[in-house]
């Protein structure tokens, strides 16, 4: 599984804001990917997830208890699902961090999961 990182500089008013900004490949179809992702019980017990908008198999809106969000595309590949996500609204390099570690985490299990 492939991924990269890149925090982009801060945004809007407050400087302080960053974005996070991952790419993962994950080794199964697009419709597979979004129904593991798409479902709020499935996310790791430590983010706290509210959906709030579904494009069936290509895109989520998502947001977190401390007001940041995220938009997660998903776009199939000859090997299976590449999924972006940017996560905006994060106020520290140790939050983007914290989140940045929790999805590696998630989309290793995720890929794990669908290969067995």
């Amino acid at each position: 599984m492939g991924r990269h990182s890149d925090s982009a500089p801060g945004i809007g008013r407050d400087s302080e804001i960053v974005q996070l900004k991952l790419i993962f490949e994950v080794p199964a179809e697009s419709p597979r990917v979004f129904s593991i992702i798409g479902d709020e019980g499935q996310w790791p017990e430590d983010m706290l997830p509210r959906i709030l908008k579904r494009e069936p198999n290509s895109r989520l809106q998502v947001a977190f208890p401390d007001f940041t969000r995220c938009e997660i595309s998903l776009e199939p590949t000859q090997e299976g699902t590449m999924i972006r996500i940017n996560h905006d609204l994060l106020k520290s390099q140790a939050q983007l961090q914290r989140y940045e570690m929790q999805f590696g985490k998630w989309f290793d299990a995720i890929s794990k999961r669908v290969t067995q």
